[in-house]
Parts: structure tokens; sequence; C-alpha cells
């Protein structure tokens, strides 16, 4: 269909947060004492915004087609085990899969977004970080176990953000898998800890425009 409009905003977003925590114990007073402990997260899923179907959009300020999606993941685990004689052992295995797609698309339509007002902005990605803080002491925080930096490094890791005015295609995700594993073991004997940790970070992230026609319409759009 055919819209005259003041502004359009077509905006999905998603947001996942997973926390999870395993701990295993054994003692024993005989030859063995082995513990684990074993975390699997996936996260899965897709966002989209799209603009599609041979519409035709004219609108007197801005068109803003924007897809986000934020996934985190916060993970404990811990093993001790004990063995009195022979042998003591902890095993901590984590992993974690994030996957997904994000996408924001113009796809078969035409568009025109005429920025009539400049101080009706919108607020997109650059596609770059913000500026984070690597120096001295900013770099660690005893008192935090889960992210293990300060904040002025986790702000600087942020997408940064600009704003603009007319056609705004703008898909953006962030995957922040934080992972404390921690296993002891103790023995008379030999005695071994291991942790094991692996995360996958598989998502696609995309915007485009295709088989469209922008900033081609003319007239006096309305609200």
């Amino acid at each position: 269909g055919s819209y005259n409009v003041l502004d359009l905003n077509v905006t999905a977003s998603a947001a996942a947060d997973v926390v999870a925590v395993a701990a295993g114990f054994q003692a024993s007073d005989g030859a063995f004492g082995d513990a684990g402990a074993i975390v699997t997260n996936v996260s899965l899923g897709n966002v989209s915004a799209t603009i599609d179907g041979n519409a035709s959009v004219t609108a007197a300020n801005n068109v803003n087609v924007a897809a986000l999606a934020t996934d985190t993941i916060d993970v404990g685990a811990g093993a001790l085990g004990i063995g009195d004689e022979a042998e003591g052992a902890g095993l901590s295995i984590v992993t974690n899969v994030m996957d997904g797609q994000t996408t924001a698309s113009v796809d078969s339509a035409s568009i025109t977004a005429l920025a009539g007002n400049s101080a009706d902005k919108v607020l997109a990605d650059t596609g770059a970080l913000s500026s984070p803080d690597l120096s001295g002491s900013a770099l660690t925080d005893p008192s935090s176990l889960t992210s293990g930096v300060t904040s002025a490094v986790a702000d600087g890791l942020k997408l940064a953000t600009t704003s603009v005015t007319g056609l705004v295609v703008d898909a953006a995700s962030t995957e922040d898998p934080a992972v404390v594993a921690i296993s002891g073991g103790f023995s008379g004997g030999a005695a071994g800890a291991v942790n094991v940790v692996t995360n996958v970070l598989a998502g696609t992230t995309s915007a485009s425009i295709s088989s469209s026609q922008i900033d081609t319409g003319s007239g006096t759009p309305g609200a």
C-alpha cells in the first residue's frame, strides 16, 4: 500500500538473559573423591524489521527500520572433589552457544524520507564500539566476579551511536557471555582440577536495501 506520514518507525527488538548455576561436590574416605559440574546454555533467536511487499512510503521527516538483539548469559560452575587416600579431582565444563539472525531491510519498496525537520533525528548504531578506558586499574575490578571489568570498560565496549535524519536501516546485536568456573581437588595422594569453558558466538547481523526506490517521490506528505 501507499502511506503518507510524518515519521515512520518499524522496529523489532529482543533481549535474552540466561542465568545458570551448577555445583558438584564429593568427599570420600576411601580411595577416590571425584566431582563434576556441567552447564550447557543455548540462546537462539531471530529478530527482523522490514519494509517490503511493494510498499510506498513518503515521510515528512524520517523513516526508521531497526532491529536490535541483546543476548546475555551469566554462568557460575564449581566442582570440589576430596579423596582421603589415592585421588581427588574436580571438573567444571561450561558451554555457551549464542546464535541467531538480526536483520533490518527494505526490499521491493519505494521510500521517500524528506527530513523536513532537522531537529527530528533518529538514533542509529555506527557499527563501531564506544571508547573503553583500558588504562591502569580500569581494566579489572576485584569486586566483580561476573564481569571482571569496571563499568568504564564495559560501557566503552557498547555499540556507538549517532543521530541522523532521513532513511535509517539499522541492525545491531550484542552477545555477552560471562562465566565463572572454579574447580578444586584435594587428596592424600594425587589431586587435580580442570575448568573447560567454550563460547560459540555464531549469529549474523545484516542491514540491507534491495530492489527498492529511495527518495524518488514528490509531493507534500501529511501526518
